[in-house]
């Protein structure tokens, strides 16, 4: 009877009816036994928590705002940018996030060398001293060969958020260095490629990507479709 009273505990009912394997939920009794507060910690920032009343029980929603610690760490490329970043304790998504500030400047696919560096400056997520997340780059700057560029994060009266040099000028330029994420790269610029068909020495004048079906691909810039098609040597194409 009382599983069946917290399944219609009103509003916040549905939240118990989506429980996942490994979740806690908390039940505190009185002196005589009694149900004196169920707790569903969904996260340590999200809690629901269920009180008895004459008519079942009553939900409420349990929200806790984090601590921002502001991280910084600067990475020289040895090996490559995921690898020399996880070393440095940077995460996936933060070198996804850092190709994505600088993908007007930069081809991280083709243009990355030994030897390149990069600094950022981000936000840790902590509850109780225990970290729950990393939020999104403030500042960054990255070193390719040679060549300095740097990111500052915005948000303007609106609420929207975009990167720009310190002089003042968006990141977001006219052509993008890339059509797709670096991480799809199949195959590099070789001048003395070996054929896969022909098996004789062709150069391979330019870069490959492979990625699933439904896959975006970004205009380099502003344009108009004039051609879709196939063609045997090229495959499906795109011409904007």
């Amino acid at each position: 009877s009382m599983v069946y009273a917290l399944a219609n505990a009103g509003e916040f009912s549905k939240e118990l009816r989506s429980l996942k394997p490994g979740e806690v939920i908390s039940v505190v009794l009185t002196a005589d036994d009694n149900i004196k507060e169920v707790i569903y910690e969904r996260s340590k920032l999200e809690s629901f928590r269920f009180l008895p009343t004459d008519k079942g029980f009553r939900g409420e929603k349990l929200s806790r705002d984090p601590d921002n610690v502001m991280v910084y760490r600067h990475v020289t490329i040895d090996q490559s940018l995921f690898q020399d970043g996880d070393e440095e304790g940077l995460s996936h998504a933060h070198m996804m996030q850092l190709a994505n500030i600088f993908a007007w400047d930069i081809d991280f696919a083709l243009d990355i060398r030994k030897g390149d560096s990069f600094s950022i400056l981000y936000e840790d997520q902590y509850v109780e001293d225990e970290r729950v997340g990393s939020g999104t780059i403030l500042g960054a700057e990255f070193t390719n060969q040679g060549r300095t560029y740097k990111a500052v994060r915005f948000v303007d009266s609106n609420g929207d958020a975009n990167y720009y040099s310190p002089e003042g000028k968006p990141m977001k330029k006219a052509f993008l260095r890339a059509p797709l994420d670096f991480t799809r790269v199949s195959s590099h610029f070789n001048p003395n490629r070996l054929h896969p068909i022909f098996k004789t020495r062709r150069p391979h004048r330019g870069g490959d990507y492979s990625a699933p079906t439904g896959t975006p691909v970004y205009a380099a810039g502003a344009g108009k479709v004039v051609a879709s098609a196939y063609s045997p040597s090229n495959g499906n194409y795109v011409v904007v």
